[in-house]
């Protein structure tokens, strides 16, 4: 009992500082532009999105790895999974996400994420003209280079308690961008506890917290080149879900066959207002899942869309998400297996 009571303190201690910084003032505040790693907000996994993000307290597969390291202590003994989605002017990428159970060790957890910005034509103001053949040349030399963007972590989870679970991931991250690139660490730590009181499960996670970091180039001492540095896109959640219909501890309706989860997103990123996710899962026999989900306070994103498929211990699933108006809509797959 003591070593419990233990657990409970420390644990209520570590959600008392993520409440602290998602509602202090300054997390609030709208700095556009004033953070590096974009890419680190755009998550990968089908599944997820489907529910416009609002998964940190629901997600228990290797996908959690993405959202909230502390969902990996649900996973059984061993889980897989792999994504792919092609997002604005075909930019590719391509995720892979591993989860380890180790028993009394507790969970451990691997991803990798790349993204293939594709090749890029090289132009030169020196190319500008009209070829001898009478041809106009708009500065094309001939030339292509590769932009690239790669995420590779190592998480680990373990249940304090029956109820408190905690993880950890360490992220290598990497931005080239040819002519410059930015690598560094970024840590994501989170929290998912189980209130016991219907199905009803809270989280708390921070993601992309570290140093700030800095564009460098092979020829900085040669040409005096000066890149200002920026922080990664810190981002704070907090999440609370809980089954409205299900077969054991619903809270309102009880039913053998469907399954209806509800969760909410309180999003407090370092770059921007305070955002807001909400999203719905129905289930069928635990077999067929129909997914929904609307982010609130975003420059493009809204209503997301998505279903999924479970056979045996495989998994499939897809979503669509709206940038409105003036962007493509993107579409995810993913894949998953549970061994």
């Amino acid at each position: 009992m003591p070593e419990i009571s233990k657990y409970i303190k420390q644990s209520l201690m570590i959600l008392t500082v993520f409440l602290f910084s998602v509602f202090n003032p300054l997390s609030g505040q709208n700095k556009v532009g004033t953070t590096i790693f974009q890419f680190l907000k755009v998550m990968p996994d089908a599944q997820s999105t489907g529910m416009g993000d609002a998964v940190t307290s629901t997600v228990n597969n290797a996908n959690a790895v993405f959202h909230n390291p502390a969902g990996l202590s649900d996973v059984k003994k061993r889980d897989i999974s792999l994504s792919f989605y092609e997002y604005f002017f075909d930019v590719k990428t391509t995720s892979i996400s591993l989860a380890y159970k180790m028993g009394l060790y507790g969970t451990l957890g691997f991803h990798f994420i790349n993204t293939d910005i594709g090749k890029i034509e090289v132009t030169s103001v020196d190319h500008l003209g009209f070829s001898d053949d009478g041809t106009y040349n708009p500065g094309l030399t001939g030339e292509t280079i590769s932009p690239n963007q790669m995420v590779a972590g190592l998480s680990l989870a373990k249940s304090l308690t029956d109820k408190f679970s905690f993880g950890v991931t360490s992220k290598y991250v990497r931005e080239d961008l040819v002519m410059a690139s930015a690598d560094g660490f970024v840590f994501d730590f989170g929290l998912v506890y189980k209130t016991g009181y219907r199905s009803i499960q809270t989280s708390a996670v921070i993601r992309n917290f570290g140093p700030e970091i800095s564009f460098s180039d092979d020829e900085i001492t040669t040409n005096n080149s000066d890149f200002e540095s920026y922080p990664p896109p810190q981002t704070l959640v907090i999440g609370v879900s809980g089954f409205i219909i299900s077969s054991a501890s619903p809270m309102f309706f009880r039913s053998e066959e469907q399954s209806l989860r509800a969760a909410f997103e309180i999003v407090g990123p370092r770059d921007y207002g305070q955002q807001y996710n909400t999203g719905l899962e129905w289930g069928y026999q635990d077999l067929l899942f129909i997914r929904t989900g609307y982010k609130f306070n975003y420059d493009t994103q809204g209503i997301n869309f998505g279903m999924g498929v479970r056979i045996n211990n495989f998994r499939g699933d897809y979503s669509y998400a709206s940038y409105g108006k003036y962007l493509s809509n993107i579409h995810r797959i993913s894949t998953g297996i549970e061994f």
